[in-house]
């Protein structure tokens, strides 16, 4: 996984902060989602302006406030709703969320709704020394950016496909984790790992780290 991210789409906001849990908002910014107020997307609504939004994230409550575009053809919709569900059905609803939402809920219907190879899991850029070991061979290597599921690898050593190492890093909190991983690809010392049979503490531990990164004030 490359670190780089490319500028993700413009997500209009028809909900209080209420309806979201603490640090969701802020997390939906760093992995690069531009959020704009309900009224701000009602001002800019022309094809090409950047603050049309590509989706809205919508309190059920006010789902009538919602209109259908000139063309007939309605922007995707992620419903907020109480613990009995969505209020009311709606064509363009992609899915819903109950209210209190949380980043990860919602990063699952974004990339859903809006890209082409969707990730299932949000990442962060990460600036981690690691060490990686092949049998008895061992080299240093940084990781780049972190999901739960796998890293960016920068090694000092080149890297073949397919390949599977073990990758051992300290988390600033989680402490040290040495994780089974395979290439899914390799550009020169550089690789996209996915981390493969890693244990559940591993994984919730990887994934708190990058809930605290999204998420901290």
């Amino acid at each position: 996984m490359d670190p780089a991210e490319t500028p993700r789409a413009t997500v209009a906001i028809h909900a209080p902060a209420r309806a979201f849990a603490p640090g969701t908002q802020t997390a939906m910014v760093r992995l690069g989602y531009r959020l704009v107020t309900a009224e701000t997307a009602a001002r800019h609504t022309e094809d090409g302006d950047p603050c049309q939004p590509a989706i809205r994230i919508v309190d059920d409550r006010r789902l009538e406030s919602i209109p259908l575009e000139s063309n007939g053809n309605g922007i995707p919709l992620i419903l907020l709703t109480g613990h009995r569900g969505p209020l009311a059905r709606d064509s363009r609803a992609v899915g819903a969320v109950r209210r209190r939402a949380r980043v990860n809920e919602l990063f699952v219907l974004l990339q859903r709704a809006l890209e082409p190879w969707p990730r299932t899991v949000p990442r962060v850029p990460a600036a981690l020394p690691a060490r990686c070991t092949r049998g008895n061979h061992g080299w240093a290597a940084a990781i780049g950016s972190i999901s739960e599921k796998g890293c960016f690898l920068l090694s000092t050593e080149r890297l073949e496909p397919e390949e599977r190492l073990d990758v051992c890093f300290a988390l600033p909190r989680e402490g040290l984790m040495q994780v089974p991983a395979q290439p899914s690809y390799v550009s020169g010392k550089r690789a996209g790992l996915v981390f493969r049979d890693t244990s559940e503490q591993s994984r919730s531990a990887i994934a708190d780290y990058v809930n605290t990164q999204l998420t901290a004030p």
